[in-house]
């Protein structure tokens, strides 16, 4: 199967994931559904047991774990901007994830820019911008000074920088000779450990979690396997091409997110909206050719 093939799967399951973890989160705060979540996601990855390998040196151990835990935290931050915004507002946003990856190879890996990648970074600025100006289209700059001023657009964008260093770990470690299982399989019990260790210190440990698995069970449980199946396909993807190529194309799931998921939530401005995230889409295109 080719590439594309792949990403495409996994951009389609991504965006139905983001629409059941939404609609999890209407009732669960987000600590208590990403706990649940990353314990489900956990045991659905002890299937991937029998294609594990651990024919590896053991640094890639700490690398793994080092993703992990940057992943929690990335997760840990996207969803609480996910409860608390519209799902139309946030999903879009993750177009943004190809500039800094391209930001990370500029700075750290000596890659230069092309014409065409500078212009897909001025289409996400501008899509951004337009996303944005939805509410504030009084004042020019208003749009970016509302966005930056925003507790929860400052965690989309802190989430997305270390989502982008998790995705060049990734493909590092996959890089090496390490296959999809083995990543998964490592991935989601450190990332579970992460979680379980906030719940039990902060909140209320096993009673979050009965109450969760009892008002929103089913539908964690359904949003951890398409998740898992996602990220499957995502590394199969990022595998076989540059994860610079791939993560444009995946980010198709945000417009399917927007215009799905806010249709079912009832959200408003949907065409303005769709509009803003396929400028973005072009973008994160442009900057992957």
């Amino acid at each position: 199967m080719s590439w594309l093939i792949l990403i495409i799967i996994s951009a389609i399951l991504a965006a139905f994931h983001q629409i059941y973890a939404k609609k999890a989160l209407l009732k669960e705060h987000a600590t208590e559904f990403l706990t649940i979540l990353s314990i489900f996601s956990a045991l659905i990855s002890l299937l991937f047991i029998p294609k594990l390998s651990f024919n590896f040196h053991y640094m890639f151990y700490f690398i793994m774990f080092i993703a992990a835990m940057l992943n929690s935290i990335s997760g840990l931050l996207y969803v609480k901007s996910l409860k608390h915004m519209e799902i139309s507002s946030v999903a879009p946003l993750q177009n943004l994830s190809p500039l800094f990856l391209l930001v990370i190879g500029f700075f750290f890996l000596g890659e230069r820019l092309s014409m065409l990648q500078i212009s897909g970074i001025l289409l996400l600025v501008f899509g951004a911008y337009f996303l944005e100006s939805t509410h504030h289209s009084k004042k020019a700059l208003e749009p970016l000074k509302e966005m930056f001023k925003s507790k929860f657009m400052k965690y989309i964008m802190v989430s997305l920088v270390i989502l982008a260093i998790v995705a060049a770990l990734d493909k590092y470690v996959l890089s090496q000779g390490i296959n999809s299982y083995t990543l998964i399989a490592f991935k989601y019990p450190f990332v579970a450990m992460f979680f379980l260790s906030i719940t039990f210190t902060k909140y209320n440990g096993f009673k979050d979690i009965y109450h969760g698995i009892k008002t929103s069970g089913v539908v964690i449980a359904f949003c951890a396997l398409i998740g898992v199946a996602s990220l499957y396909f995502y590394f199969e993807a990022v595998s076989l091409a540059y994860v610079s190529l791939v993560i444009p194309i995946k980010r198709m799931s945000t417009l399917i997110s927007t215009m799905a998921g806010g249709e079912i939530f009832h959200e408003h401005n949907l065409a303005h909206k769709a509009i803003g995230c396929v400028i973005m889409v072009i973008g994160a295109v442009f900057i992957a050719i």
